[in-house]
C-alpha cells in the first residue's frame, strides 16, 4: 500500500513522513496544510478512526471532524502553524459515521520547508482508550468512597472486577503457571497474586498490565472475557 499523501510539496519538505516509516508506525501521522485541509492520514488513523485516507485526504478537518473544535484540537493546530508545539492527553474523540469512540494523546507541531517557512502542521495521535478505560475502572474500585457523591458503586461494578480476577487465575491455569511463576513474571509479590485470585484485594492499572504481559494477553481481551462472564452469570 502506497502511503495515503497529496501529490504536492508536503512530503517532499519533510522527507521523514513518508513509506514504510509512516505506514507501520504504532501512532497516527496526520499532516495539514495551511487550509487546515489533510494532506497525509496513516494507517493507524485509518484503524483509529475507521475512515479510509481516501475519504479524508484533501478535506478541511473541521469539516470532517467537527469534534476537533469541541476538544480544542483546532486551537492545537492553529498554534503549531504559527510555530508553537503543542501536546495534549486524554481528549476524547467521537466519529459518528464509523461508530468510533474514544481518547487520544496528540502532539502538534509546525511543519516546515527547507528554508524553515511554516507550510502546514504535523500531529502525532496516540490512542489511549484502552489505558483510559481501564484507568477509570480500576480507579472506581480502588476509591469507592469517592462515588458516594458521583455515582455509587453497582453490582455490575464488582461482578466484573471478581470476574478479572477468576479470568486472571484461569488464564495463569492455561498457562500451566504456578502464583510464584507469574508473580515472578510480571514482578509482583506472591501473596498479591494469591490475594487476587482469592478476589480480596483488586489489582492497580499498573498491576493488571504488567499481569497481561505476563499472561501474554491484551488488556481488552482480558475485560472483554471477564463481561462475558458478568454476562452469563446474570442470564
Amino acid at each position: 500500500m502506497d502511503t495515503p499523501v497529496a501529490l504536492d510539496s508536503m512530503t517532499a519538505a519533510y522527507p521523514s513522513l513518508s513509506g514504510a516509516l509512516v505506514e507501520n508506525s504504532f501512532d497516527g501521522i496526520i499532516v495539514y496544510d495551511t487550509e487546515c485541509r489533510y494532506r497525509l492520514w496513516n494507517r493507524e488513523m485509518e484503524r483509529i478512526s475507521g475512515m479510509d485516507s481516501r475519504d479524508v485526504l484533501g478535506r478541511c478537518a473541521f469539516t470532517v471532524f467537527p469534534f476537533l473544535k469541541q476538544v480544542g484540537a483546532d486551537q492545537c493546530i492553529l498554534r503549531a502553524m504559527q510555530g508553537e508545539t503543542v501536546m495534549t492527553e486524554g481528549r476524547p474523540f467521537v466519529i459518528p459515521e464509523t461508530g468510533r469512540r474514544g481518547f487520544f494523546n496528540g502532539h502538534y507541531s509546525p511543519l516546515r520547508d527547507n528554508d524553515g517557512k511554516i507550510i502546514g502542521a504535523l500531529t502525532i495521535v496516540r490512542d489511549v482508550t484502552e489505558r483510559k478505560v481501564i484507568d477509570d475502572f480500576l480507579n472506581r474500585q480502588a476509591h469507592p468512597e469517592a462515588q458516594v457523591i458521583l455515582e455509587p458503586p453497582t453490582d455490575v461494578d464488582v461482578a466484573l472486577m471478581a470476574a478479572v480476577c477468576k479470568a486472571i487465575q484461569q488464564r495463569r491455569k492455561m498457562l500451566g503457571l504456578t502464583q510464584e511463576q507469574l508473580a515472578e513474571h510480571a514482578g509482583l509479590h506472591r501473596t498479591y497474586i494469591s490475594d487476587i485470585e482469592r478476589g480480596t484485594r483488586n489489582p492497580s492499572i499498573d498491576c493488571v498490565l504488567k499481569l497481561c504481559k505476563a499472561l501474554e494477553l491484551e488488556p481488552s481481551a482480558l475485560f472483554l472475557y471477564a463481561e462475558l462472564q458478568c454476562g452469563q452469570a446474570r442470564a
